[in-house]
């Protein structure tokens, strides 16, 4: 109870339980006759969570400033690439938002793509950093504990010779893979929004899955990447 209040008193993590809520009414729509309250419940909670992210383009394009001196080049650009889209989707959340709220005269449907395309652009980088992550792990796992041979290919073989590699990564690197399991689920939602997947219980439980996983991120920083 003490970590969800926790959770609850910051910005982002109120943001991720109310997306986790806001996903789940998702899932839950596409299995009711009638979905129609549980859509509007949807819709309510997406319209707050933009107005609450209002200003955060600024914090976002701020912290790619950050990454700048990282000392890894693909970490360096990936990292500094993946927030500049962010605040470019933030920004463009915001636009959208204020045109819903008629304060603003936009090309809604113009926007509103910009907006989702960055979106899927921060989430692919993300991902380029996390296979770029793992592929540094396994590299340092080889070094010290190489791989031993089968004599011949069969999936026992393969699962003999693998399987000390995923429990290490998993009881070494759980940082990186949830991190990568997080943004996996992500992908689909902008995806989503821009028209190119249509299965809502799909998406809904990825919606739900990605913001679970942010949430133990900020539960405890040492799972973060």
């Amino acid at each position: 109870l003490e970590t969800l209040i926790k959770l609850n008193s910051s910005r982002v993590g109120h943001d991720k339980m109310v997306r986790s809520i806001q996903y789940a009414c998702k899932l839950i729509s596409a299995t009711q006759n009638d979905p129609q309250a549980t859509k509007n419940l949807e819709s309510t909670l997406r319209s707050a969570r933009k107005l609450l992210r209002l200003g955060t383009s600024i914090d976002a394009l701020y912290s790619s400033t950050l990454s700048i001196q990282h000392p890894d080049l693909v970490i360096r650009l990936t990292v500094t690439l993946s927030r500049i889209a962010s605040a470019m989707f933030l920004f463009g959340d915001h636009l959208v938002w204020l045109k819903s709220a008629s304060l603003i005269d936009i090309n809604l449907v113009k926007w509103s793509t910009f907006s989702n395309k960055s979106w899927l652009y921060s989430i692919i980088l993300n991902l380029t950093r996390d296979v770029y992550e793992l592929q540094r792990i396994l590299g340092c796992y080889q070094l010290t504990k190489p791989v031993k041979t089968v004599p011949h290919i069969s999936l026992q073989g393969v699962a003999e010779a693998y399987y000390p590699i995923v429990a290490y990564v998993l009881r070494e690197h759980k940082n990186a893979v949830l991190d990568l399991v997080k943004n996996m689920a992500d992908v689909f939602l902008p995806l989503s929004a821009l028209g190119y997947i249509k299965m809502p219980k799909f998406v809904g439980m990825c919606g739900i899955v990605s913001s679970m996983a942010a949430a133990l991120q900020i539960m405890d920083p040492r799972l973060k990447l």
